[in-house]
């Protein structure tokens, strides 16, 4: 008796459950009124913005405005449009455009950033604009040498900020992190689906009136621009999964946070649970956004039909002779992102050579960047800077940076002791040879502390 109950359940759930789904042969007709009135309004907003940067001539000046447009506002628009009419292609493609757009600029994320500036501001121990750690890294003084910048604090503050800076007030990167794989991936994807969703579709075009002066011209978008929204969503993807992916959190921006983020072992430039994964679907994203700008182009040179009103016409001299460098351009990341490129050394006076395998960045990824040089115990040094305040040196700002001391006490003993020299394989075939050469290391310059 029970399983006929159970049975009988299960029948009117998936009655009710599939009359939500086919109930008919998809909106009617008035929803599809309502939601191409949607269109129309955030057709409406896009077209002003339009007419408003027709009057603007700097760059700069065009720039800010295209920031400061509120793409968010527009692309609740075309959701709402959307939730009336799932299959209204100009809702798809509005949806999925300012999608991208608002994505790049989305509320959420700036503000956290802001938050982090702020805090930096407030808090000190890590300015940009701080004091040079030596003159080596690794051991090794660099030809040339790039001066490399120290977080500083100012060292009237330094008790007071040190006394007052506890672990819940530190910002992490983990919430960033966080932010992206809940907010700002998912939106990515819901892009993405809409705009693919106009793909199979060969015929697909929709026309905007725009006011030019006095007079109204027709703007035609087509599968051209479809593919390249999808190549920026994919790209945009791949960029922020790619952010995903290590653990960039430390605990205190003090001298022991950052002994603490540097000691071998801790979980500072480690892959996260899932970063194998994130990188691998960062991977795909990029490889499907370079395949989307190729089906933009192969798409653009074979239109035949009128191509007055087009956004990018396939008869335009400039246009074209642009198209070759895009070619060319594509090529290249295709070659670079699955096969291996050469890479010539950065001095003038190697004149040599290298292979380099950027997919294994993201298809066999490092577990932990520290553990990729050689063992090493880290402590703290404290370094200060002076000025002249007019009658005497007076100490100004003072900087915490990492003393790293080697376990080997030999450079060759050192040179020996790397793990990996081809990282992965990102440099493919290197031995220490080669490592010599691309750090330009020399015995002469190597001290068993980094002070």
């Amino acid at each position: 008796m029970k399983g006929k109950v159970f049975l009988v359940m299960m029948i009117v759930v998936l009655v009710v459950f599939t009359g939500c789904l086919f109930d008919d042969d998809g909106p009617s007709d008035a929803d599809k009124i309502q939601a191409q009135s949607k269109v129309l309004e955030a057709n409406a907003e896009i077209v002003t913005f339009y007419d408003e940067l027709q009057g603007i001539e700097d760059d700069s000046l065009m720039l800010e405005a295209v920031e400061n447009f509120d793409f968010e506002a527009v692309n609740v628009l075309y959701n709402e449009a959307l939730e009336y009419d799932p299959n209204n292609e100009e809702a798809l493609f509005g949806e999925a455009l300012s999608g991208l757009l608002a994505i790049s600029n989305n509320e959420e994320f700036n503000t956290m950033m802001d938050e982090f500036e702020t805090y930096f501001e407030a808090n000190p121990p890590f300015e940009v604009s701080g004091s040079i750690l030596g003159k080596s890294l690794l051991g090794m003084t660099f030809k040339p040498q790039k001066n490399i910048l120290l977080p500083t604090i100012s060292i009237e503050k330094t008790t007071q900020l040190l006394s007052k800076i506890s672990d819940a007030d530190v910002p992490q990167f983990s919430e960033v992190q966080e932010l992206i794989r809940t907010v700002i991936i998912p939106r990515i994807n819901t892009s993405i689906t809409n705009i693919q969703k106009l793909e199979s579709n060969s015929d697909f075009s929709f026309i905007v009136e725009v006011a030019v002066g006095d007079t109204t011209i027709n703007i035609e978008f087509d599968l051209t621009e479809v593919y390249m929204v999808d190549a920026g969503l994919q790209g945009m993807k791949g960029e922020f999964t790619t952010a995903l992916a290590y653990n960039l959190d430390i605990e205190s921006y003090d001298d022991a946070g950052m002994v603490t983020a540097l000691t071998l072992g801790s979980d500072f430039l480690a892959l996260n649970s899932g970063g194998a994964a994130d990188l691998s679907n960062a991977y795909s994203a990029i490889n499907t956004g370079l395949e989307k700008v190729q089906s933009a182009i192969d798409y653009f040179k074979a239109e035949t039909d009128d191509q007055s009103d087009d956004v990018i016409p396939n008869d335009d001299e400039g246009i074209l002779e642009g198209l070759e460098d895009i070619e060319e351009g594509l090529e290249e990341a295709n070659q670079a992102y699955t096969g291996k490129v050469w890479v010539d050394y950065p001095y003038s006076t190697i004149a040599d050579s290298f292979q380099v395998e950027i997919k294994n960045i993201f298809i066999n990824p490092i577990n932990d960047f520290k553990a990729m040089v050689p063992p090493y115990t880290v402590t703290a040094g404290l370094d200060t800077s002076w000025y002249w305040n007019g009658s005497e040196e007076v100490m100004d700002l003072v900087s915490y940076y990492p003393i790293i001391t080697w376990n080997q006490n030999s450079y060759s003993e050192w040179l020996n002791a790397w793990p990996d020299p081809t990282f992965n394989g990102i440099f493919c075939n290197f031995t220490t040879t080669e490592l010599e050469k691309l750090m330009y290391l020399s015995e002469d310059d190597w001290k068993k502390v980094m002070d």
